[in-house]
């Protein structure tokens, strides 16, 4: 007969089959395991130089924006600074003319006897002053016109 201790009587053909049932799931977790950091490693290997790639493509993007935000920018700034010298030359040119006309009309007083010769003088230095600032406004719009060439570049 065996001497099998009555705690263990029946139990042992339970106990094997719990071991064998532990044992295929540890079977089981190993190959999942296995499977999962294959599958980790290929993904590594192929998503790397692609991961890589896209980012390489996302800076030059960023690059790429700085650039067209900053040239925007400049373009528009020269585009109204450029408006601006335009608005002032068409005023130094309303000027000039309104200035030409109180000329040519104390001169016609003049020759006429209705006025003196100082006040013919006046109305010149003013026109004088008045070619001035147009002769200003002229160079500003040039300067202007550069400015927005240098910016289209």
């Amino acid at each position: 007969m065996l001497d099998v201790p009555i705690e263990t009587a029946g139990k042992r053909g339970h106990r094997i089959a719990q071991a064998r049932r532990l044992a295929n799931a540890a079977r089981l977790n190993v190959a999942s395991a296995a499977w999962q950091t294959c599958s980790r490693v290929r993904s590594g290997l192929f998503q790397g130089p692609i991961a890589e790639a896209e980012a390489h493509r996302r800076e030059a993007a960023a690059a790429f924006m700085a650039i067209q935000t900053r040239a925007t920018g400049e373009l528009d700034a020269a585009f109204a600074g450029h408006r601006d010298t335009l608005a002032k030359l068409d005023t130094a040119n309303a000027l000039l003319v309104g200035q030409q006309q109180r000329t040519q009309s104390a001169q016609g007083l003049f020759e006429a006897g209705a006025s003196d010769h100082v006040e013919v003088l006046q109305t010149q230095s003013e026109l004088y002053s008045v070619e001035l600032l147009r002769a200003s406004a002229l160079i500003g719009a040039q300067q202007a016109w550069g400015a927005l060439e240098d910016a289209m570049r």
